[in-house]
């Protein structure tokens, strides 16, 4: 279970972080540097949220049949790729706090979720803390910065009649 509450962890550092960033853009001038940093800041960010769902998917290929809080996640997951860029976007201020009022509803059906299997509540930690912000401050770090794939690429290797195996490289387009 708390693999799992992590995957929400990081949805909410990702939810964080775009908040930030779109409270900072929000009704800029068009062609302003602050309206081409926020956008320089979508260019980036939301591809990197986009490979965390990809990511989610390799890591747990089965995981839409294991658990049902994966529909929770990919609410969120919507919301930070979506739902937020759209109200920052518009300088829609009733459009953020729709987005928030609809974060809050999904952490509900967490939470709830949560109190049906576990007594456990949904873990949130005391940023008032400083040992308890530091540790959420690295998760976040982590989270917003993954591994960079960095693994060779796979070479299958295929039947070639009498010529023995030939080797396709998976990886490149030769």
């Amino acid at each position: 279970m708390k693999k799992m509450l992590n995957y929400f962890g990081e949805l909410e550092c990702f939810r964080d972080e775009m908040k930030k960033e779109g409270a900072k853009g929000a009704g800029a001038e068009p062609g302003s540097p602050t309206e081409e940093q926020w956008y320089q800041f979508k260019q980036n960010f939301i591809p990197l949220v986009n490979t965390w769902q990809q990511r989610l998917f390799s890591n747990e290929p089965r995981i839409l049949e294991k658990s049902k809080l994966i529909g929770h996640f990919l609410e969120a997951h919507e919301l930070v790729m979506h739902g937020y860029p759209d109200a920052f976007n518009n300088n829609d201020q009733n459009a953020v706090a729709q987005a928030d009022a609809h974060w809050l509803i999904i952490e509900n059906k967490i939470t709830k979720y949560l109190k049906n299997i576990t007594d456990e509540p949904l873990p949130k930690p005391d940023l008032n803390d400083p040992k308890q912000k530091e540790a959420h401050d690295k998760f976040c770090l982590a989270a917003l910065n993954p591994p960079k794939n960095t693994g060779k690429a796979k070479v299958k290797h295929v039947g070639g009649g009498g010529r023995g195996p030939k080797k396709l490289n998976m990886g490149s387009e030769d």
